[in-house]
């Protein structure tokens, strides 16, 4: 991620108001300076938005997801068993599907990471449908809960006893930095991503209970 130097940029802003006069009076040269610097804060602006905080309190939001789902086990039978939308997968779906995302982390993506490989991710449709067969299989929702809670609980640990593994930048199917927020891919970023996944999940959920 860039470095920026904000005590320039508080120079610059300090100076705006006395720019913005001579844009009033019409001053051409000045005129050009205002562009440049709005151009310049809107810039830094989105940068700063930009900047993602990871930390071991990362790691902990991402244990702390388990206590809503917990929730789900008193749900009514015919909303854990219908799709959250027509087309989208339903609750126990939905289950499976992140109990199996923290599992390719523990028994894929941390190994590779660990052997010094960069990180792989498989094809998103066929690996969510093998997580929807199994929800469908008759597994129960109590089982289903606790294997989303013992997973979940390894994942956590593995990535709090290894925590310069956790921060070490990794490429994410040959790519370093995520092109949306300008930051080197880690485990700890993906975390992040997923602690994003975890909310878009949820909200799924709760718009049909």
């Amino acid at each position: 991620m860039m470095a920026f130097d904000f005590l320039k940029l508080e120079d610059n802003v300090n100076n705006f108001n006395k720019m913005h006069k001579n844009l009033l009076l019409g001053n051409a040269q000045y005129k050009i300076r205002t562009l440049v610097l709005i151009l310049y804060c809107a810039f830094i602006k989105q940068e700063v938005i930009n900047m993602i905080s990871l930390s071991k309190e990362t790691i902990f939001r991402y244990k702390d997801f388990i206590e809503w789902t917990e929730t789900l086990s008193v749900l009514q039978e015919d909303i854990w068993l219908k799709p959250v939308a027509k087309g989208k997968a339903s609750v126990r779906e939905i289950i499976s599907h992140l109990t199996n995302w923290d599992n390719y982390l523990i028994y894929s993506i941390i190994p590779a990471v660990r052997n010094g490989e960069e990180m792989v991710f498989p094809d998103f449709d066929s690996f969510n449908e093998k997580a929807y067969e199994y929800a469908r299989s008759g597994i129960s929702r109590n089982h289903l809960l606790d294997e989303f809670k013992q997973t979940r609980i390894q994942l956590v640990e593995m990535l709090l006893a290894d925590l310069d593994l956790a921060v070490k930048h990794v490429p994410a199917n040959g790519v370093a930095i995520c092109p949306h927020t300008n930051t080197p891919y880690s485990l700890l970023y993906i975390i992040h991503e997923f602690i994003e996944h975890d909310i878009h999940h949820k909200n799924q959920i709760l718009s049909v209970t």
